[in-house]
């Protein structure tokens, strides 16, 4: 073989090792981390266009405010935690301490603003708090899927007898083991 012939090889290979990690993490789901993030900006552009719809006497540009400071709040803390704690129950939970009442306080923030409002503008918030709270309960749902794919089965071996029992014997006619003496 020529000295191109192996140059290409050696190049189609490096190529090859490039890739094939890239492939084999492209079927990974995500951890309860990115899950997180991603219900925190996909509830926040939610509760956005639900916001637009709404009558002009609610005072949605305050929600939308707070709304957006509290989602960078709470992609801060969850980022932090991506590095902070490890895969587990325990950053599951804590993800959804950050990621639970980030969801409420924007539902009860809406639902608030209802006091004052005729019938119509209030059936159309409700339909809007309504929207949100399925939202919301199917994020949470989303987030309780990615713990499965984050904490391993534990697979448990059935316990071996402390004495055991030799190979001739058997129990005798009452069904008593070594086990029941």
């Amino acid at each position: 073989m020529t000295y191109r012939a192996w140059t290409a090889r050696l190049i189609m290979l490096l190529i090859l090792l490039i890739v094939a990690p890239v492939t084999a993490w492209s079927g990974v789901t995500a951890d309860s981390v990115t899950t997180g993030i991603g219900i925190v900006d996909a509830f926040h552009v939610e509760a956005q266009a639900g916001l637009k719809g709404l009558p002009m006497s609610v005072d949605a540009s305050n929600i939308i405010k707070a709304s957006d400071g509290r989602r960078g709040e709470s992609v801060k803390e969850l980022q932090s935690l991506q590095w902070s704690v490890a895969p587990g129950r325990k950053r599951y939970r804590r993800v959804y301490l950050i990621v639970e009442p980030y969801m409420e306080a924007l539902i009860a923030s809406l639902k608030s603003k209802g006091a004052g409002l005729n019938l119509d503008e209030k059936a159309r918030l409700e339909e809007v708090v309504a929207r949100l709270a399925v939202i919301k309960a199917a994020k949470l749902k989303l987030l309780e899927e990615s713990l499965k794919s984050e904490v391993p089965d534990i697979k448990r071996e059935t316990p071996v007898p402390a004495t055991d029992q030799p190979r001739g014997e058997r129990p005798p006619e009452g069904g008593a083991t070594i086990w029941d003496r």
